[in-house]
């Protein structure tokens, strides 16, 4: 399944990432943790990937939602942002040091 980046700026995805990372911030700031939305490139800076992240200095959890190559248009759906909140959350749930 893949998706088109929308015209001027409006990007539906991204706007769903971030609602949903100020909702899992509001959850897991209690145990200290923000979760943001993010953009990263690869390791060679061939593509571009976007998702939901959580992390502190011990912690790096990133659930990437879409990807597309670098200079491209088209972006291709890993996961809905439904299910990355839903692993951000689980992983928040069975933490031990968390619990």
């Amino acid at each position: 399944m893949a998706s088109h980046i929308a015209a001027m700026g409006e990007d539906p995805i991204w706007d769903a990432l971030e609602r949903a990372a100020d909702r899992l911030t509001h959850k897991a700031g209690k145990v200290g943790f923000a979760v943001v939305s993010r953009r990263r490139k690869s390791l060679f800076g061939w593509r571009v990937v976007e998702g939901l992240w959580l992390g502190d200095d011990w912690t790096d959890v990133f659930e990437p939602v879409r990807w597309r190559r670098l200079l491209g248009d088209e972006w291709l759906d890993l996961q809905s942002v439904r299910e990355a909140a839903s692993n951000i959350e689980g992983f928040l749930r069975e933490r031990p040091d968390l619990s």
